[in-house]
């Protein structure tokens, strides 16, 4: 059994923690409970403010063994040093107006519970734990049977082998481009192992911004999808509950139908017609948008949305109106019901979704234009909508596009 509840909305962390509730199966060592025997747990905020200036130290409650959960209060607490961050809120509430105390001081969070584990990043930004202004992430992962923390080498059969390959992951999306193209400087190595967090995604390693740092201040951060992590994996509850939450389908070509006709692919937290502005507000944004024949192509802060981006009209009436609805979703990190971007090539798409609708070719001139690689696009329509598989030379699928309106080019 699983279960996952979001409080917050990843890297941009628009949403405060509140109150969420997530119904999990508990266990004791000394009386194991049944499946069955379920308990409410919920995931709260304890919020200081001053002024614009906040503290939030998320806040375990509804579990069955009120001294474990105690104990994890405890731990979390500890994690985020909440005496220090009170201290540096008491001191930066007389600083409102002072132009050399810009930076404050304020916290968002986001916690999920995936079976017994319970996985949370708090983002702190303005004055930091060392005097320092910046942006920076902790992490907190238990297992809510045990009160023990959940490490890197908890979650990986070989950890050595498995921080190796990540790095490798991380290097290669660098290198191309793709997933975390905004850097002002990046380092692949070492593996920030025990700064992680899951969420309905994937498992995400929050950097250092002495080592990965992006061009708009926050610390770097690179999300796995559980896929990707599935021959790394240790074989635990913990594991099998993260795996379960990798998209699924009993017919994955009807799948696929239906979800291009409600404009949406799974995994991405984006639906076509959608005002811009709700993702932008919701998210961040990384950087300016880059332009492409379609429109304006927007790449956000958060971990949640990394590898893609969201295209609106090209020409809106007011330049500076971000409202106009989202036209196409554009995926180069996506798990299409076993169908990967990165992984599986464009005959693999073509065995699950048979014959494509249209073929195009993506030659040199139009691949500038439209920021993929050259090559081939594979392309199926819908009543509403249609789905681009984009492959590169070598038929490789590295980028999935959902566009809006039911003709291909």
């Amino acid at each position: 059994m699983r279960c996952k509840r979001w409080v917050g909305a990843g890297l941009a962390f628009v949403m405060m923690l509140g109150a969420v509730s997530a119904q999990c199966a508990w266990a004791t060592e000394a009386a194991p409970l049944p499946v069955e025997a379920l308990g409410v747990v919920n995931m709260q905020a304890e919020e200081h403010t001053a002024g614009e200036n906040n503290v939030i130290i998320p806040v375990l409650t509804g579990h069955p063994d009120e001294k474990l959960q105690q104990t994890i209060n405890e731990q979390i607490a500890a994690r985020l040093r909440k005496d220090e961050l009170l201290r540096t809120l008491d001191k930066v509430k007389d600083w409102s107006g002072d132009e050399g105390a810009a930076s404050g001081l304020h916290m968002a969070s986001s916690a999920t519970v995936i079976g017994s584990l319970l996985s949370m990043v708090v983002s702190i930004q303005g004055e930091l734990y060392d005097g320092s202004v910046g942006q920076q992430y902790v992490t907190f992962n238990c297992d809510l049977l045990t009160g023990q923390e959940v490490t890197f080498a908890d979650l990986f059969a070989q950890p050595e082998e498995a921080a190796s390959r990540m790095e490798t992951m991380v290097q290669e999306a660098l290198d191309r481009e793709g997933v975390n193209a905004y850097a002002e400087h990046a380092e692949a190595q070492p593996l920030p192992r025990e700064s992680f967090a899951a969420d309905a995604r994937g498992l995400t390693l929050y950097y250092p911004g002495s080592q990965y740092k992006l061009i708009n201040g926050n610390s770097g951060a690179f999300l796995y999808l559980y896929a990707q992590l599935e021959p790394l994996l240790i074989d635990t509850p913990i594991t099998r509950a993260l795996l379960a939450l990798k998209p699924v389908a009993a017919d994955s070509a009807k799948q696929l139908r239906q979800d291009i006709d409600a404009g949406e692919l799974p995994g991405i937290p984006a639906k076509l017609g959608t005002p811009m502005a709700e993702y932008i507000d919701r998210y961040g944004l990384a950087s300016d948008p880059d332009y492409t024949l379609d429109g304006p192509l927007y790449q956000f802060a958060s971990p949640r949305m990394q590898g893609v981006r969201l295209s609106s009209a090209m020409y809106p009436k007011d330049p500076e109106d971000t409202s106009e609805a989202v036209i196409n979703i554009r995926a180069t990190l996506i798990d299409l019901y076993g169908i990967l971007a990165g992984k599986s090539t464009l005959l693999d798409v073509a065995d699950v979704l048979g014959p494509p609708d249209a073929t195009t070719q993506v030659d040199a001139d139009k691949a500038y234009d439209m920021l993929l690689e050259e090559g081939q696009s594979f392309w199926y329509n819908g009543q509403q909508n249609r789905l681009e598989f984009h492959g590169d030379a070598n038929g490789l699928v590295t980028a999935v596009i959902l566009h809006a309106g039911p003709q291909g080019d």
